[in-house]
């Protein structure tokens, strides 16, 4: 995964912006921007298939590990996957992950191949959602001194079930992301300054 020429030149044009805010945090900035723009109504996933077009793989790919990084620092796995960043799907009973799946490939195809970043890759690769699907719930009823089933409302349908698998990939995720974010920034750099630069 190499930096396309008008990643590097848009990069290039914002030399100040770089020197405050580093090279990832720009590369996001540059997707941000756009996406905020009056005329442009995309969700999450269009946007980031649109930055991929015109940017590459490896914008795309420190969006997706950028936003990841966010979400789960800011309010977990959870938060990630309600707030819609790791995918989104027409079916609300159904959980695809789409883009999470896409930032697992594209974290694959890096040369991000160090300790930390492998374990980062770890974390990446066992995140799964299972939601309780049972609209409908039996329970038992006491009514005029008899026991009865009845059919109820589910009040935990369509809520996240593997939570505690969830808090276990947190926990593991914050021992290591701020290392990580350090050699993320260093491969964004590496990649946008380097020579051998994709057409």
């Amino acid at each position: 995964m190499e930096a396309s020429k008008k990643l590097i030149e848009e990069i290039n044009k914002r030399k100040e912006e770089v020197a405050r805010d580093g090279y990832h945090q720009t590369v996001l900035s540059i997707m941000y921007e756009y996406w905020q723009r009056k005329d442009v109504n995309m969700n999450y996933d269009e946007i980031t298939t649109w930055y991929k077009e015109e940017y590459g793989s490896l914008a795309q790919f420190l969006v997706l590990i950028g936003k990841y990084n966010q979400q789960v620092t800011n309010g977990g796995h959870l938060q990630y996957y309600f707030n819609r960043y790791s995918g989104t799907e027409d079916d609300e009973t159904r959980v695809d992950l789409n883009l999470h799946k896409q930032l697992v490939v594209l974290m694959n195809k890096s040369e991000l191949k160090d300790e930390i970043s492998q374990k980062v890759f770890k974390i990446l690769e066992e995140l799964y959602i299972t939601l309780d699907t049972e609209q409908y719930i039996e329970e038992e009823i006491y009514e005029d001194g008899e026991f009865e089933i009845e059919e109820v409302e589910n009040e935990n349908y369509l809520e996240v079930e593997n939570t505690n698998i969830l808090s276990k990939l947190d926990d593991e995720y914050y021992k290591i992301c701020d290392v990580f974010m350090i050699q993320l920034e260093q491969y964004a750099k590496d990649k946008i300054t380097g020579i051998n630069n994709e057409n």
